[in-house]
């Protein structure tokens, strides 16, 4: 799917998120690729989730700026979070072989995650993919990893609505007029914990979602460096058969021998 968003003609941004595999109520892995564009300055921005099964860990996910710089982190099933940097590779697509800079590693345990399911934890990007679980009662707790551990968060329902939406078929057929029932949900952090961070926000995070699929309609909240409220709206949509998102795990991008 593509979300779209623009900001007072000087700043621009598209994403498009793929779930795999497609049909899956709990997607294996999630890839983000968002391009942005500010005052003349642009970035390309990676992120992937990977996530087994329902259990909420293992878990791994990994954001990328080709050409500067990558933050691969993971929750082993102990409960410990372990971040790493690198500096990669020039490139707008994977797998960016080379030679990978390793910078700092931090860790921390976590202690107990809980079950799993609906009430999480999710990763920032894992979570775009199970927005469904969000969109069930008036009010959601669950629980949300970040770079630097795990937090409380909960989803508390705005109202609904119906949309109407002209949505550009990805897979190149025609453009489709829908109407969707949808259900606006804020995200709250819990007592004591920061905003909750999620598709690139920093707080005030609003989502708009579809009821019958969980997709993701509208996402607005607070950008850092952009005045104001950032909208996202989806734009198009599309469900194909392909492989799995090739993840170009730091372990595997250095090594030629594993790029298929």
């Amino acid at each position: 799917m593509r979300l779209e968003a623009t900001k007072f003609l000087v700043a621009s941004a598209r994403s498009d998120i793929e779930r795999w595999p497609a049909t899956a109520e709990l997607p294996e892995t999630v890839h983000v690729r968002s391009l942005l564009r500010y005052l003349g300055t642009g970035r390309d921005h990676h992120a992937w989730s990977v996530r087994p099964g329902s259990a909420p860990v293992p878990a791994r996910w990994m954001e990328l700026d080709p050409g500067k710089r990558a933050r691969d982190v993971r929750v082993d099933t102990a409960g410990k979070l372990t971040l790493r940097r690198f500096g990669v590779p020039e490139g707008h697509e994977p797998p960016w072989r080379g030679r990978w800079s390793e910078g700092r590693t931090d860790g921390k345990e976590l202690g107990p995650l809980g079950d799993g399911g609906c009430a999480g934890p999710f990763d920032p990007w894992a979570l775009l993919a199970n927005l469904g679980c969000l969109a069930r009662a008036p009010e959601v707790p669950f629980t949300l990893f970040s770079n630097d551990g795990v937090h409380r968060v909960v989803a508390r329902r705005q109202g609904t609505d119906r949309l109407a939406l002209k949505l550009a078929d990805l897979a190149g057929g025609a453009t489709r007029e829908v109407a969707l029932d949808v259900v606006r949900v804020e995200l709250l952090p819990g007592r004591g914990e920061p905003d909750p961070a999620v598709f690139g926000m920093q707080g005030g995070v609003v989502l708009t979602i579809d009821v019958a699929t969980g997709a993701p309609v509208q996402i607005e909240g607070r950008r850092e460096g952009i005045p104001g409220t950032v909208r996202f709206r989806l734009t198009g949509f599309a469900r194909k058969d392909v492989p799995r998102p090739l993840v170009p795990w730091p372990e595997d991008a250095a090594d030629a021998s594993a790029v298929p």
